[in-house]
């Protein structure tokens, strides 16, 4: 082998050996991180629908610049997510909770006009459709990342006040009406509903 061949030879292993620490350099930056979801801690609370309950899940990770980096969908309850992030970078969180379908966006800007389409509160068995957004979340080495969810509709509760009544009086509620309730609501940008 001649000087130009041996030196071709050594710069490409130089190249491979490069490649390889930059590879393991990375991989050493992954962290597993274990993303956990927590309600507002509304006052009242009710058995029908339960606001607790999430049935389904989209969980959505942006980079600084807004781009996807993952989304993420589970069409059963779970408690937490476990992923891997790279340690030290920034990312924002989007989560959709009981929406009955995955949410997807390759930018975030994508999500400023998602709108949710209400039906009746008697619809609302498998859980209150909820939202969760942090921004400019760093990932450190423990790899734990709380999000907070909150309700995308108000809640109306109906209370009767039986004070004067007998004790053995029974009541039955057989109708109650609510007008001009808007049927959609923009998910993370603000709206009357």
């Amino acid at each position: 082998m001649d000087r130009k061949g041996r030196i071709q030879c050594a710069v490409l292993i130089l190249c491979l050996i490069m490649a390889a620490q930059a590879c393991q350099t990375e991989k050493e930056q992954l962290v597993r991180c274990l993303i956990s979801f927590e309600d507002y801690g509304y006052p009242v609370k009710s058995d029908d629908p339960d606001e607790d309950r999430i049935s389904d899940i989209s969980l959505m990770v942006f980079d600084e610049r807004g781009d996807a980096e993952k989304c993420i969908w589970l069409p059963q309850a779970q408690e937490d997510i476990s992923l891997e992030l790279i340690r030290g970078k920034n990312y924002s969180f989007r989560v959709c909770a009981n929406f009955g379908y995955q949410v997807y966006a390759d930018h975030i800007d994508e999500l400023e006009e998602l709108t949710y389409h209400m039906a009746y509160p008697d619809e609302y068995r498998e859980g209150i459709p909820m939202c969760a957004a942090a921004d400019d979340i760093r990932v450190g080495n423990d790899g734990r990342i709380s999000l907070v969810l909150v309700r995308l509709m108000s809640r109306i509760s109906l209370r009767i006040d039986r004070r004067k009544l007998d004790e053995d009086v029974e009541m039955y509620v057989r109708n109650v009406t609510i007008g001009n309730c808007p049927r959609s609501v923009k998910v993370f940008t603000p709206s009357s509903v």
